[in-house]
């Protein structure tokens, strides 16, 4: 079922509304309202990343704060909106960009005092390991990666310009709306060019390819075997579609059976 999907803010982006419509009838199903929160500041941050924090609301809205600070770096102004629609990819560039302008945000929180790193011998290690650190959180590089898309393929940061998150959920629907990627093609054929394309574009090893090819072989027979009877069914009278179906794959099969015992 084709569904097109509506958003709409309230209170200047204190919440958002999500309508989904069917294509086909129009009909609308029931609305899904997120409230939006504001993001909080650099020193808030700090202490959300420097402390052990256990209030995972509090951490999520200071990873989408942070994040809203790291993807105003004029260093990522060029990959705006620069997704590819059609194939869902992004610049190659963009993630060494954003790495890049992460280390400047966290540099500017441990300048400030928000973050007040151990003493070392080596201080730029001991930055390193607590950059690290945040960058392999799983928390936050889901963050990342919702914001990520939504910047690359929406065109648009995750705070609005009166002073709100979007909600993660919004992000991921914006998303899904303005991509063109097509719906993968799961017939048998569709699933064969597939195949086809893998193969043109590595080498098979000796071994893959041996039993890659007694499977195409007892594929070829049960196709055979099956276009053979859907031929039959034709001009069968008396025999309704499903059972002359069912019938021709059970005797593809059947043929198939007996060809792998010669």
């Amino acid at each position: 079922m084709a569904t097109k999907m509506v958003i709409e803010t309230v209170g200047e982006g204190a919440c958002f509304i999500l309508k989904r419509t069917n294509a086909e009838t129009g009909k609308v199903s029931d609305a899904e309202t997120l409230h939006s929160e504001k993001p909080i500041d650099d020193k808030a941050i700090g202490k959300v990343l420097f402390a052990d924090f256990k209030a995972a609301p509090s951490r999520r809205v200071a990873w989408l704060s942070m994040l809203a600070q790291v993807f105003k770096n004029p260093k990522l102004d060029g990959y705006k909106g620069s997704g590819d629609r059609k194939t869902g990819k992004l610049a190659k560039e963009l993630k060494a960009a954003i790495r890049e302008a992460e280390g400047e945000y966290l540099r500017g929180l441990v300048k400030a005092g928000h973050v007040k790193l151990k003493a070392g011998d080596n201080p730029e290690q001991v930055f390193q390991e607590f950059a690290t650190a945040i960058r392999e959180d799983k928390n936050y590089s889901n963050a990342k990666n919702h914001v990520t898309r939504y910047f690359a393929f929406v065109g648009a940061y995750n705070a609005t310009q009166s002073g709100y998150l979007v909600p993660v959920p919004v992000m991921q629907e914006q998303v899904k709306a303005v991509l063109e990627v097509p719906d993968a093609d799961n017939t048998i054929s569709g699933m064969l060019d597939a195949i086809k394309a893998a193969m043109d574009k590595s080498t098979i090893a000796s071994d893959d390819a041996i039993d890659s090819l007694a499977r195409a072989k007892a594929l070829v027979i049960t196709l055979e075997g099956i276009v053979q009877h859907y031929a039959e069914m034709r001009t069968a009278v008396g025999t309704g579609i499903g059972a002359a179906a069912d019938s021709a794959i059970a005797k593809a099969k059947t043929a198939e059976t007996e060809d792998a015992l010669l």
